[in-house]
């Protein structure tokens, strides 16, 4: 009896306990946010420290050879500098739940915007990159490594795109393009 007694204290003094909640990004709203939608191989990174906001972060810039412009292209530059956030920096490492893992000769589908000083982002982080897969012949996409657990909405990108041969997809890119 003295046990649930103390566990009940203890749950009685608890404060409230927060989370984040990650929606699904619709199919029209990721194309509409990104600047272009790339079939790229990212060939290089580097990290190095960053001011974003007023908070100084870890980023890592990532080279990607552009293979194809699938949709929305407003640049025919054969290369693009990717910034996602974390990476480590001598002995200091920092995470970012929910970001995109573009990792070296790995081919992906890349929802792309403009950030500051020349840079390129991934739109909706991990939401806007789709690793490809080599499967039976066919370039298969699949779902970001670095993809958090999301709510889904109507029209999820995610659901859409992850799964599917890289033309269905090319094809479901372009028509959600149309005005």
């Amino acid at each position: 009896m003295g046990l649930i007694g103390a566990g009940t204290a203890v749950l009685a003094g608890a404060g409230p306990a927060f989370g984040t909640v990650a929606r699904a990004v619709a199919m029209s709203a990721l194309v509409k946010q990104s600047k272009s939608v790339v079939l790229g191989t990212p060939l290089s990174a580097y990290s190095e420290w960053a001011e974003i906001g007023d908070t100084r972060r870890i980023v890592t810039i990532t080279r990607v050879r552009v293979d194809e412009h699938i949709a929305r292209s407003k640049t025919s530059s054969s290369e693009v500098m990717v910034r996602t956030l974390g990476g480590r920096v001598g002995k200091i490492g920092q995470l970012v739940h929910g970001e995109a893992e573009l990792r070296s000769s790995a081919p992906c589908m890349l929802f792309i915007h403009d950030a500051e000083g020349g840079l390129s982002t991934v739109t909706a982080m991990a939401q806007g990159h789709y690793p490809l897969l080599f499967e039976a012949g066919k370039k298969m996409l699949q779902k970001s490594p670095g993809l958090a657990k999301l709510v889904m909405t109507p029209d999820a990108a995610i659901e859409r795109l992850a799964g599917q041969a890289l033309e269905n997809a090319a094809r479901i890119v372009r028509e959600a393009d149309k005005p």
